[in-house]
């Protein structure tokens, strides 16, 4: 969020990186700190394809000094209301790919990962991020989800639908697919790193 003061008004841009599968609308209100903001301002609409809105006349001048306190600082609230579904979707198999299934949804309910997948993908040339983007769009908006997208990436036909895989095996290979090679690194799996520590700790000692 940018604001841009002129004499007279003052001008506003703003981008929304979110999760964005149908509409969310964004209220903007400001007010000095420590006290209740009362005046809300414009509000914007944003959707998958429209992530960028701005006003040039967000506020007058007077309304935007009126709304600083002595040290002139400022608060700024933002209220998102979105109509993303709320309910839990199902993935329907392929003949036999209930193992892609388990592994997306545990995938998809990682917040912290899904919101990486989701906003990798936007710039990204990925073919199997991309395509577990649209699986985890289509696990937010749609009744029944499937992961053809998925499948169609990774070159199966009809037939490799039909034969089980290992579900740990295909976690490996999906998340270095994911990443990407080493000099683009699309995805960073940072969030899955740890570390073991082995101590040794003397509980009598002489």
């Amino acid at each position: 969020l940018t604001l841009t003061p002129t004499d007279h008004t003052v001008g506003l841009c703003i981008t929304y990186y979110g999760e964005c599968p149908k509409n969310v609308n964004v209220s903007i209100t400001l007010g000095p700190p420590h006290r209740n903001p009362t005046d809300s301002h414009n509000s914007f609409q944003f959707t998958d394809q429209q992530r960028n809105m701005s006003s040039s006349n967000f506020v007058t001048a007077d309304e935007f000094r009126d709304s600083l306190d002595d040290d002139g600082n400022c608060v700024i609230q933002l209220q998102i209301e979105s109509s993303m579904k709320q309910a839990f979707t199902g993935l329907q198999n392929q003949g036999a790919t209930c193992y892609i299934s388990s592994l997306i949804q545990m995938l998809y309910h990682l917040r912290l990962f899904r919101h990486t997948i989701m906003f990798s993908a936007v710039s990204s040339k990925n073919s199997i991020l991309k395509a577990t983007a649209i699986t985890f769009y289509k696990l937010m908006t749609e009744e029944t989800a499937d992961t053809h997208s998925l499948t169609d990436a990774f070159g199966w036909g009809v037939a490799e639908g039909f034969v089980q895989h290992d579900l740990h095996e295909l976690n490996r290979i999906l998340l270095d697919k994911l990443e990407g090679p080493e000099n683009s690194k699309d995805v960073n799996m940072g969030i899955f790193e740890f570390k073991i520590v082995t101590r040794i700790k003397c509980t009598q000692v002489d």
